[in-house]
């Protein structure tokens, strides 16, 4: 790609996914500003709807062969990391230039409005003017795993905008018949559509969304009743008027894909040349990119690719993720931003400088055998642990803000525990098990309860059926599994147990851990049916150096479930109580013995034992900050 102008700082990294017709995937990376090309399963249609939900998740739905004859009613999920495309439950109606929309706040998948298949007279259309433009709308909820109708909006709608906005569902624009496009708003509220009084100053199909930081939102080129635009028309919610903007596109464009990451904005393709205009969003001066990759691609078929992004939801303005290393030790806190691993270019005390934050703001030492989670916000919480001394345990919930300079208290467990499992699923944070006080009979917990982010709450779960300690836990679509544990006297187990949400329960897997084991690290992998999860170390009668990969069925019923191991290659040192940290795609297993530090690395995709410099880098991180007690205390990647 070559660059026309340039006036803007660089943009913030983040990676863009585009799906399209013939089964194509393209990937575009805003730092290096290129696009790669892959091939997709025979499932991508025309103008499909896509939503991604987190940093691998992204679904789709709908879309329309290459004759315009079949409109599909599929589902599908794509995790990013993996490449694969899983089915959902298939929407009720089919549909297409449509809006997927994912509403975080009760955690449902909305299809809303739709072009489809008409029958007139003996033969069936795809629609001309009004024909085929339905008002229709489907919810579905992921706990009951099905989609149900909601109510249909009171505008017919395709090609349309939808947006997050205090929490509820708005839509707007959308062509509506020949040379129609709507003016009118609507808000989906008590499970109802509701027509603002507020309309765009122009009705527009086709364009893309940005926001400002005063919560004034833009909607940028598209198609209006006199023909294809380039001036960014405003919508201010707060003041409830809407304008013309300043501003305009450098190419008037339509059908074109858009995000926004900061205060920059991307618009893709959708003029008359295959171009990307990009800039700062505070004064929207964009600029323009040729590029020269795309083969086959014709200029006219990338107008029906359907780009994966985040709902946009007015208010929040989409940051760049930025992933961290969290090592946690009883006076002080690091966070090393894992961009040191990618700096080249600078001595190792400026990026000591630039990359890693420490806090000493605490009042009471970390105590040990705690549980911890980062948040992608960057904060930290932490929970639970025991003294030093083995005779004060505790109900703590503490959060380090963001900043990494504020420590706010936050609701305490039900239960003082340590050595509990514990995943955050969505907007919970799950813990099960542990010890408190008393020898191992009275002391292992069976106790579970979760802690709700957004409502600072804690909410008892019902028991497991078996008692453990230093077990862990797994996520998987949604739902919490408990594996492995120490359960009474010299006692490890190898039960794995599932909560049922519906049930409000734990329910045993039909199939269990390759041996008892107690205190062992882990990675995993899921996707709709099947979860894959590998297990490090660990301890039976004594520390053990086992490494294995485990995969179970989820198609089968709980107690039947089909599943299978395989033991891989076994680590250099024997240990449990590990440690785990990702970069890029490598993994490293770390275990400390006294003063000595042993470390495993892997590639993440094939599991095959490496060595990089990157381990160079690590060891001298955790030799530099005189890191001790990982066993007792935690990394949190």
């Amino acid at each position: 790609m070559g660059i026309e102008q340039s006036t803007q700082k660089a943009i913030p990294e983040k990676l863009c996914y585009f799906f399209g017709f013939p089964n194509v995937l393209l990937s575009y990376n805003t730092v290096k500003d290129e696009f790669t090309r892959s091939q997709t399963p025979q499932i991508v249609l025309k103008n499909m709807a896509c939503v991604q939900v987190n940093e691998s998740t992204v679904y789709l739905s709908g879309g329309i062969d290459e004759n315009y004859q079949e409109v599909s009613n599929n589902v599908y999920r794509y995790n990013v990391e993996e490449n694969i495309f899983r089915n959902l439950p298939s929407m009720n109606i089919p549909r297409y230039t449509h809006q997927l929309i994912y509403n975080k706040y009760d955690q449902k998948l909305y299809a809303l409005g739709v072009r489809t298949i008409v029958l007139i007279g003996q033969g069936r259309s795809y629609g001309q003017g009004s024909e085929g433009i339905l008002n229709s709308c489907e919810s579905y909820d992921f706990q009951k795993g099905k989609w149900e109708m909601i109510a249909p909006m009171n505008c017919r709608r395709a090609t349309f905008f939808s947006i997050l906005f205090e929490q509820k569902i708005y839509v707007f624009g959308g062509y509506t018949d020949v040379r129609k496009r709507s003016k009118k708003i609507e808000k989906y509220e008590n499970s109802q559509w509701v027509i603002l009084e507020l309309k765009l100053h122009y009705g527009v199909e086709q364009g893309v969304l940005y926001q400002n930081d005063k919560k004034e939102l833009f909607i940028l080129g598209g198609q209006s009743a006199e023909g294809i635009i380039d001036n960014h028309q405003v919508v201010d919610f707060t003041k409830q008027i809407s304008y013309i903007g300043k501003t305009s596109n450098q190419k008037p464009r339509v059908l074109q894909k858009g995000i926004q990451i900061e205060n920059y904005s991307v618009q893709f393709f959708g003029s008359d040349t295959l171009s990307v205009e990009r800039g700062d969003i505070s004064n929207l001066e964009l600029r323009t990119y040729k590029n020269k990759v795309f083969n086959s691609i014709t200029n006219e078929s990338l107008k029906e690719f359907s780009i994966a992004d985040y709902t946009f939801e007015l208010g929040v303005i989409q940051k760049q993720i930025i992933s961290y290393i969290v090592i946690i030790q009883e006076e002080a806190i690091y966070r090393i931003n894992k961009n040191y691993f990618k700096d080249q270019n600078q001595s190792k005390q400026q990026k000591f400088k630039d990359y890693i934050q420490s806090t000493t703001i605490l009042s009471n030492k970390i105590f040990l055998y705690s549980g911890a989670l980062l948040l992608k916000d960057g904060s930290l919480i932490i929970m639970g642990g025991v003294n030093n001394q083995m005779n004060q345990i505790s109900n703590e919930t503490i959060k380090l803000e963001s900043n990494f300079n504020q420590i706010t208290k936050l609701a305490k467990m039900n239960q003082a525990r340590y050595a509990f499992s514990y995943a955050l699923v969505d907007n919970y944070i799950y813990v099960a098990g542990g010890r408190n006080y008393g020898n191992d009979d009275q002391g292992i917990l069976d106790s579970c309860e979760r802690y709700h982010i957004n409502n600072n709450q804690w909410e008892v779960l019902p028991k497991l059926n078996e008692k453990r300690c230093s077990s862990f836990m797994i996520q998987h679509n949604g739902r919490v599994l408990v594996a492995g544990g120490f359960n009474t006297f010299k006692t490890r187990i190898n039960t794995i147990e599932i909560y049922n949400p519906d049930f409000k329960c734990w329910e045993m897997l039909g199939i269990t851990l390759y041996s008892p084991i107690e205190a062992c690290t882990f990675i995993c992998r899921s996707n709709q049916s099947n979860l894959d999860f590998i297990t490090f170390g660990g301890r039976q009668a004594q520390d053990i150096d086992t490494v294995i990969k485990y995969s179970i069925d989820f198609d089968q019923p709980i107690d039947h479930q089909i599943g299978n191991c395989q033991q891989l290659q076994s680590l250099k040192f024997k240990g449990s109580l590990l440690q785990q940290i990702s970069i890029d795609n490598q993994l490293f297993i770390i275990h400390q013995n006294g003063q000595q530090i042993n470390m495993n690395s892997y590639y993440t995709s094939t599991m095959q034992l490496i060595e990089t410099d990157i381990n160079q880098q690590l060891m001298e991180i955790l030799q530099e900050l005189k890191v001790s007690n990982l066993g007792k205390l935690l990394i949190i990647d």
